[in-house]
């Protein structure tokens, strides 16, 4: 590590002292001194770090170089600050050799031949995933499947249970909601943002918005609003991965474009988390890393930003892989194959659009032999042609 041999009262060219330069070609782990005077500097100097340069300007020396232009000395906290910049730039340097090495590792940068594209890390043609990692996504969506029914029969139990005594505020609805859970539960959240799968159908400027209600733990984890009522605790493990792709396309729906620890915060708060601590952080950033490779959100330039408002925005041939990805190799009900489309695609509703777009989408996947239908009308199921 870099530090201060002495003073360094006043600032010298950093480059020229005493000879002691650092010259283009240096071996990468020459360790030397920075002499800002005559007599002073900084030792242990690395030269790959005194030499890394951000946009075009030598960082290190910039820095030095600016203030001995200005005509100043180095402060204790200017001192501090510089250490600072170097033990920075190390750790940068750090993570650029493991990039380096994970893309050598997954074919190299791409090369062209002949004007063709070779792939390489980069490359957009990468194999289908394995059966494993089918079973697996498969196996998390039946999942969710068997929790919505159920979710969805606890609710309206629950609901005519408490319907005498647990109401709302207009008086005389019950309160009682599970998070994301039946669809008339998640007509306040796609009211306030918009995203239904439909298309946009906002209000005319100068209207004013329906108020969104506060996201709170008993309204997340299907309490009731009473002030007799217990508040259970809400864990991060009980939110199911539906309710958190949901919740991202709402937040980047409403909020626009966010930096990844910004979309972490806010999808915590939509969910109804006050804070937002390790287990939450964690969990969250793998959700947007699944909602980023179902195609609800994008990366671009340290940004994340949907991809498209609603299921008219995405193209064709995308939708139809989305939908065979949702089916599996064992029969799904026909009013399960709409909800679990929107629901991987973040669309916290399923509306007429979309359940339209989906049977279109079906009927093209059963005629090229994707998928096949037993049955008929509503008693219809459906399920992934086995290769």
């Amino acid at each position: 590590m870099a530090e201060l041999t002495s003073a360094a009262l006043p600032l010298a060219d950093p480059t020229t002292s005493a000879g002691r330069t650092y010259r283009e070609g240096a071996m990468v782990d020459t360790v030397g001194k920075v002499f800002v005077n005559a007599t002073s500097g900084f030792a242990n100097v690395r030269v790959a770090v005194w030499q890394h340069t951000i946009g075009g300007y030598q960082v290190l020396h910039k820095w030095l170089d600016d203030r001995r232009k200005a005509g100043r000395s180095l402060s204790d906290d200017d001192i501090t600050h510089w250490l600072r910049v170097y033990a920075a730039l190390e750790a940068t340097q750090g993570l650029m050799q493991q990039v380096d090495a994970a893309i050598d590792a997954h074919g190299g940068w791409p090369t062209e031949a002949d004007g063709e594209k070779l792939g390489g890390a980069f490359s957009l043609n990468h194999p289908p995933p394995d059966a494993a990692t089918l079973a697996v996504e498969r196996a998390t969506l039946d999942q969710q499947l068997k929790a919505q029914r159920k979710s969805n029969k606890a609710a309206a139990k629950n609901a005519q249970h408490h319907a005498a005594s647990a109401t709302t505020a207009t008086g005389g609805l019950p309160s009682t909601m599970s998070l994301f859970g039946a669809d008339a539960d998640l007509d306040d959240l796609a009211a306030a943002t918009g995203e239904t799968g439909e298309p946009n159908t906002r209000p005319e400027a100068g209207a004013t918005p329906p108020p969104k209600p506060d996201a709170t733990p008993a309204r997340a984890a299907g309490g009731t609003t009473s002030s007799a009522a217990a508040l259970p605790a809400l864990r991060i493990e009980d939110v199911s991965d539906w309710d958190m792709m949901c919740a991202v396309r709402a937040v980047l729906a409403r909020d626009g474009a966010l930096s990844r620890d910004a979309l972490i915060r806010n999808v915590a708060h939509e969910l109804g988390f006050a804070r937002t601590g390790t287990n939450i952080a964690s969990a969250l950033d793998d959700a947007i890393r699944r909602a980023v490779r179902r195609g609800i959100a994008q990366n671009q330039a340290y940004e994340l930003s949907l991809v498209a408002r609603n299921v008219e925005g995405y193209e064709r041939a995308f939708l139809k892989a989305h939908l065979i990805s949702v089916l599996s190799n064992t029969w799904m009900p026909k009013a399960d194959v709409p909800t679990a489309f929107a629901r991987m695609l973040g669309f916290a509703r399923t509306g007429a659009v979309i359940e339209e777009t989906v049977w279109n989408l079906m009927k093209a996947v059963i005629r090229a032999g994707g998928a096949e239908v037993e049955g008929r009308g509503e008693a219809a199921r459906y399920r992934r042609v086995r290769r």
